[in-house]
């Protein structure tokens, strides 16, 4: 089954934007009656197909909105599905007619556009007496003649639970998604692939090393407001341009490397890492900063928090830039592509015009 599918096909064009979908339902008083459902739907679970089964019992049209993405912020990292694919969930539903994402952080600015003739929530909404968010909802429905529906909740699962408990693995979702959205095929990644098979390409840019450490708590301290943590595991990438070199390696392409490490263990983890993966002629430049190209995740699992750390990346020298003018200049003619990645060398003007007057020479 590809992206392009005629039942993917079948199930987009539920999905609209809040134009198209008023042109589609009308305005008040309208012929078939229209209720509406809003929530983050991260992870459709039963309590959910309850929800939107019964809303659809109560008016001919049932619209499913969803909480974009930015504007979600329960739980770390959240949301684990991302938007277009959770309209794809909602729209793959019988029940569900039409799926909207919302770019406002709450629902009120769609009821005021689109006046549905009900708009449901679940009960917990309702069971301990209204939301003050709930009730600004209720006076914008009250206001131009709708009605609020409270769904019975019978069956009750929170998504934050289910992703804690055992996260789905989505990964091909998304790349589904995201090829869909550019209109790019398998066909044409092979064909990219094929591309790179043999050609003469050097990287230019920052490494940064990515290291993940996991841990549990065990406690927290006396006289600061910290936690004091195990580490269970700590592992370590190779990042930045580096990870560029060793994809364009993995491709079929023949792969040289100029960047920048400091003097210290990182560096042998670099080398080797890119020794491992057969990217050829790395030339590093050695700056005895310590280690400052390395971005560190801290995660706590048993009580869900992570913190990120940053060290500043290792600033180009005069030194590097003229050795690497050198050693391009060399091959330049013999190179398929040339790739920088990572800003800092933009930002150097005398390289800049170096590689003007290089791509120049190289095209003639």
């Amino acid at each position: 089954m590809t992206s392009n599918s005629s039942s993917d096909k079948s199930f987009r064009r539920k999905i609209k934007t809040r134009e198209e979908l008023r042109d589609v339902i009308g305005v008040r008083p309208r012929k078939q009656s229209v209720i509406m459902c809003h929530g983050t739907f991260d992870i459709v679970h039963p309590g959910h197909v309850r929800h939107l089964m019964y809303c659809r019992e109560k008016a001919d049209l049932l619209v499913a909105s969803l909480t974009s993405d930015v504007h979600i912020t329960k739980g770390q990292f959240r949301p684990f599905v991302p938007q277009d694919l959770r309209a794809m969930n909602l729209a793959a539903l019988e029940s569900v007619d039409y799926v909207i994402i919302d770019p406002n952080q709450t629902p009120i600015e769609n009821l005021k556009f689109l006046q549905p003739d009900y708009f449901a929530k679940g009960y917990e909404y309702f069971k301990d007496g209204l939301h003050p968010k709930t009730a600004e909802e209720v006076q914008v429905i009250d206001g131009y003649g709708g009605e609020i529906i409270f769904t019975p909740g019978d069956v009750v699962y929170s998504s934050s639970l289910l992703i804690e408990t055992e996260p789905p693995e989505i990964a091909a979702d998304k790349l589904l998604m995201l090829m869909n959205a550019e209109n790019v095929t398998f066909d044409d990644l092979r064909k990219a692939l094929n591309l790179c098979a043999n050609q003469r390409v050097h990287v230019v840019g920052d490494t940064i090393v990515d290291s993940y450490s996991h841990t549990t708590m065990i406690g927290g301290g006396t006289k600061t407001p910290t936690l004091s943590v195990k580490l269970e595991q700590c592992q370590s990438y190779s990042g930045g341009a580096a990870v560029v070199a060793k994809h364009l390696r993995a491709a079929g392409a023949h792969v040289t490397f100029s960047t920048v490490l400091g003097d210290d263990d990182l560096k042998d983890f670099v080398l080797k890492d890119l020794k491992d993966a057969l990217v050829l002629h790395v030339k590093p430049s050695l700056i005895k900063l310590g280690p400052r190209q390395r971005k560190m995740f801290l995660f706590a699992t048993n009580i869900g928090c992570s913190k990120w750390i940053n060290w500043t990346i290792v600033p180009f020298q005069k030194k590097f830039l003229s050795n690497s003018k050198r050693r391009f200049q060399k091959r330049l003619l013999r190179l398929s592509c040339f790739v920088i990645s990572g800003m800092a060398f933009l930002v150097k003007k005398r390289f800049q015009h170096f590689l003007l007057r290089s791509q120049k020479e190289f095209l003639k």
